[in-house]
């Protein structure tokens, strides 16, 4: 059996890959050196670790990427990818699996320090630490008073979009912060760690209670769209965390731009009166 992967990964985890796996069954090829030759290779399966991907961003693929996709396509005897992240909506993941390729992901494998990330933002932004840190940077004595009062996370609600490892570890760790959650998924089936379960189709009707909107979804059909201008621009107080990940974010930026437009022509009307 032989695996193809990166120099880098080679250096790195190749001896405990080695390791892992009976001996003498298993053996090594890099990327590089099969791009060094004529780019095909004969490999069962290929590790896409993550400085592969590295600065791509989507139509904006590094060399780096676009060299191991190469190997990949001319790779026939293929049967298994595993790639780094959590969804898998890159086109050439749909083209190997037309092939009969194995595509797998690393789902669940960043839960924990994902969830960290976005609590993390959620004190932040609520207790004001970036007004903190602005004013600490210009040397200001200026108290959080008035709309610049923090607020307390205690009583507010949560509604988390997509109850994956992500989405659940998050609904567990604001439990520890008093906040209600309402988990949005597939299907109205109860989820232990929100306190409350909806179907996707039901996502405008709990926004109102919504203090704070989290994405965690993958990019599908069912979810491309559903955090819309409209979802988005839900109320004026209201904080977006995004965790998710596939080209829906693109969409999103786009109405969040939209949203903030309608919600400054709304201050502005209500100043005019």
């Amino acid at each position: 059996m032989k695996l193809l992967l990166s120099a880098f990964a080679l250096r790195t985890w190749g001896a405990r890959i080695e390791a892992a796996a009976p001996k003498g069954s298993l053996s090594f090829l890099t990327a590089e050196d099969a791009l060094a030759a004529d780019g095909s290779s004969d490999v069962d399966i290929a590790f896409m670790t993550r400085e592969v991907t590295g600065k791509s961003s989507s139509g904006n693929p590094t060399p780096e990427l676009q060299g191991f996709d190469a190997v990949v396509r001319k790779s026939p005897k293929l049967k298994w990818l595993q790639i780094h992240p959590a969804g898998a909506e890159r086109p050439i993941y749909r083209e190997l699996r037309a092939r009969g390729v194995k595509v797998t992901t690393a789902s669940g494998a960043t839960a924990v320090t994902v969830s960290h990330s976005v609590l993390g933002a959620l004190i932040a932004i609520n207790r004001r630490f970036p007004l903190l840190a602005d004013a600490q940077r210009r040397h200001a004595w200026e108290p959080r008073l008035g709309e610049r009062s923090p607020r307390d996370l205690r009583g507010q609600c949560a509604v988390i979009v997509g109850m994956g490892p992500i989405g659940r570890n998050i609904a567990r760790l604001l439990k520890a912060l008093d906040m209600r959650s309402i988990g949005v998924r597939r299907s109205a089936e109860a989820v232990p760690e929100c306190d409350r379960t909806v179907a996707y189709a039901e996502l405008p009707a709990v926004l109102p209670e919504a203090d704070v909107l989290i994405l965690c979804c993958p990019a599908s059909a069912v979810t491309r769209g559903i955090a819309n201008a409209g979802a988005q621009g839900f109320a004026v107080h209201q904080c977006l965390a995004r965790r998710d990940r596939g080209r829906e974010g693109r969409h999103r930026r786009a109405s969040r731009r939209q949203a903030r437009r309608r919600l400054s022509r709304r201050v502005r009307a209500r100043a005019a009166r």
